[in-house]
């Protein structure tokens, strides 16, 4: 009787292995053929090794446990790997989200992303670099770990501190974008609006002079000692007339 017993099982397990096959490759039909009758019971293999509807039923319910515990598992891996690495999509704090988190800032009347990192976000305003932002960011005590939504009030006015007036915290002359203005001499970081502005002016008053590069602004073409015989064409009318 265990032989015969034996020899069924065995049939069972083929004739499970032969569907298995028609539905999954042949790949699964070889391992299924190679699975040992006596093997130690396993939730993977045990709907081969069940007789009625209820092994069955919980069989399949341990398999899909074990299933989602290796990609839990896997999950945690890839996780701690990235904390190790030191790479920003494994920093825990920008995980989780503060309940003063804001998406949106408003700074020097342009809108900041929230969820970028401080230094990157200020790059947004006009005039602002990004080594321009590393020092201010050390200049006005702000950790640069942190996303630019979780920035206090406080915090955001030490920076534009910082940036409306550079020279009170050391920044050296060379690092500001308008050096010996031309009316006041005085040094400064123009940003936003108030670099459209002065660009505008310094425009204006080299048209009003005659100077040289005032009349190739004027006149819609190159400034700075650039070929236009074959290019910058775009915008102008160029070429030959024809005659009429």
């Amino acid at each position: 009787t265990r032989v015969q017993g034996r020899a069924r099982v065995a049939a069972r397990v083929q004739q499970r292995s032969h569907s298995r096959a028609d539905r999954g490759g042949e790949r699964t039909r070889k391992v299924a053929l190679h699975r040992p009758v006596d093997a130690d019971e396993d939730p993977t293999w045990c709907v081969d090794r069940c007789t009625d509807e209820t092994d069955e039923k919980e069989a399949c319910e341990r398999t899909e446990e074990r299933r989602s515990e290796g990609v839990w598992r896997t999950r945690l891996t890839q996780h701690a790997r990235l904390l190790r690495s030191g790479s920003p999509r494994g920093n825990v704090q920008s995980m989780v989200e503060s309940e003063n988190f804001q998406h949106i800032l408003r700074v020097l009347n342009t809108n900041i992303e929230g969820k970028k990192k401080v230094m990157y976000a200020m790059t947004s305003i006009k005039g602002i670099g990004r080594r321009f932002s590393n020092l201010i960011c050390k200049k006005a005590d702000v950790d640069m770990s942190k996303r630019a939504g979780e920035l206090s009030q406080e915090e955001i006015e030490n920076l534009m501190q910082v940036v409306s007036n550079p020279r009170t915290f050391k920044v050296p002359d060379w690092f500001l974008n308008r050096q010996k203005d031309y009316k006041t001499g005085t040094y400064s970081q123009l940003v936003s609006s108030q670099l459209d502005t002065k660009l505008r002016e310094d425009l204006e008053r080299l048209k009003k002079i005659r100077n040289h590069r005032g009349l190739r602004h004027y006149w819609g073409i190159k400034v700075r000692g650039q070929h236009t015989k074959t290019t910058g064409r775009r915008g102008r009318t160029v070429g030959v007339a024809s005659k009429k």
